[in-house]
């Protein structure tokens, strides 16, 4: 039943991200933090819905899917976040051989760092940065009201 919901609820929102790159990132940023692979257990499960909502959103902003649209430019926090990816990838590659986790938390180190260069791009008005912040609460929320529940139907 769950894997039921999260199918209706995918393909309503896979229209709107088609629609505009900005709300194809925040349903990738919002998917990315609430972890909707963690509960869904049916035919649903090998469904990479983040990986979806993160090649729209790229093919989004590559096809210029926005009415207001932002510029990358470089200034020094596009430097600084290059420097950081540059030593996060050396710090992977020259890493302890026996670490299996090391690739592992590179590829997540690397589309975090995705997810964050995109932002200039398309959170560029005071409307859509509240819109980011009100989503990612949504996200952090959701686990906040499981774990409360969790906690106050087990008694502590």
């Amino acid at each position: 039943m769950r894997d039921l919901m999260f199918l209706v609820g995918f393909l309503v929102l896979l229209p709107l991200a088609f629609r505009n790159a900005f709300v194809a990132y925040l349903i990738w940023g919002w998917t990315g933090l609430i972890a909707i692979d963690n509960y869904l257990f049916g035919f649903m499960a090998p469904v990479k819905l983040n990986f979806i909502f993160a090649l729209i959103t790229l093919l989004m902003v590559l096809l210029k899917k926005d009415t207001e649209r932002g510029t990358l430019n470089a200034n020094a926090t596009v430097v600084l976040l290059i420097l950081f990816f540059l030593q996060g990838s050396l710090s992977a590659l020259f890493a302890y051989d026996g670490n299996r986790l090391n690739w592992l938390l590179y590829d997540r180190f690397w589309k975090e760092l995705v997810f964050a260069a995109l932002m200039p791009l398309v959170i560029v008005k005071r409307y859509r940065i509240h819109a980011f912040v009100l989503v990612m609460c949504l996200g952090m929320g959701f686990h906040g009201l499981i774990d409360g529940l969790k906690f106050f139907s087990s008694g502590g």
